[in-house]
């Protein structure tokens, strides 16, 4: 009877874990398209509000304090839409946004390289919008791909933008 009990609490433990997990992926995924929108709005000081306080640019594999480097993340920024006239609707039919963690990233994305010195905790999300949906969309030509892939954070109950790479 101790066993049965025993094993019932960890099947419901498990179930649980994949739920919050789940629910966590979903909340990362929401965070990351909210900061998307804000690179249609023209609004770089609502983008920088998304950010930790120091970030990892794991293209060249530096922590950089956001205040220092505001004025670099601002102009990256007001460069990530090529295409002016391409809107946060289009972007969200011409293109797949996905978070994955880790491990997740490794076997779904193995192209996809992080840096030398940067290694996401297991509860960070890297956030994934810049794979074009068909081949035949002309992506270099709408977006800058590198403002559309970064790792978030869920850091004292806020979501946060941890690391970049462009």
């Amino acid at each position: 009877m101790l066993f049965i009990l025993l094993f019932q609490i960890i099947i419901c433990n498990a179930q649980v874990k994949k739920s919050i997990n789940i629910d966590t992926k979903s909340e990362a995924l929401k965070f990351s398209l909210q900061v998307i929108k804000t690179l249609f709005e023209n609004n770089c000081s609502r983008y920088l509000k998304n950010f930790n306080d120091t970030i990892y640019n794991f293209s060249d594999n530096k922590v950089i304090k956001v205040v220092t480097y505001k004025d670099v993340i601002c102009t990256s920024y007001s460069r990530a839409i090529r295409d002016k006239r391409f809107t946060y609707n289009n972007y969200l039919l011409n293109f797949k946004t996905q978070v994955f963690t880790q491990k997740e990233i490794i076997l779904k994305h193995p192209e996809i390289k992080m840096g030398g010195g940067f290694l996401p905790l297991e509860s960070d999300f890297i956030f994934v919008g810049n794979l074009a949906r068909l081949k035949s969309t002309d992506s270099f030509n709408l977006i800058w791909d590198d403002m559309f892939g970064f790792v978030v954070r869920k850091i004292k109950g806020s979501w946060k933008i941890i690391s970049i790479g462009g």
